[in-house]
């Protein structure tokens, strides 16, 4: 009887049978074509204008005298740097909320814990979850709302 051994070691080496690494390589290969070529187009600041037509690189136009290098690395970061950076700063806002870390910084004690010095104290459990729940969704919603808005805006 044959015993059969799977290699546990190597670059790459899986225990997986089927060729998965196959469904990857085009989009390694396009997403860093692409890459290259909008670096390539970025730092080249030439052919960027035809008629009244503008690369969406350099949109919009800002060429200050100050600035030697290409106009398009004043303008790609921000939006790139916005679009990825929006959802984490939402969330972190209402972690802020939520947690009302600010109050503690302050030294007023915290909400939730003041709910539960309540219910100790009045035995109204679910009148004290409920108004505290009611609360934070009264805070936490209209920032949570805005923010949806302007994700959508900006298409991230």
């Amino acid at each position: 009887m044959a015993e059969s051994r799977i290699a546990t070691s190597g670059f790459g080496t899986t225990m997986r049978r089927d060729a998965w690494w196959v469904e990857l390589i085009p989009v390694v290969l396009v997403l860093g074509a692409f890459s290259v070529y909008a670096t390539w187009r970025t730092f080249e600041n030439n052919f960027y204008e035809f008629g009244p037509y503008l690369s969406p690189f350099y949109s919009p136009l800002i060429k200050p005298k100050w600035w030697p290098l290409s106009p398009a690395i004043l303008i790609l970061w921000a939006p790139l740097g916005f679009r990825a950076g929006l959802p984490s700063w939402v969330g972190l806002v209402l972690s802020l909320i939520k947690d009302s870390s600010l109050a503690g910084v302050i030294g007023y004690v915290e909400f939730t814990r003041s709910a539960q010095m309540l219910m100790t104290r009045t035995h109204e459990t679910w009148l004290m979850l409920i108004g505290t729940g009611l609360f934070y969704f009264l805070i936490c919603y209209p920032v949570s709302k805005y923010s949806r808005q302007l994700e959508r805006k900006v298409l991230v």
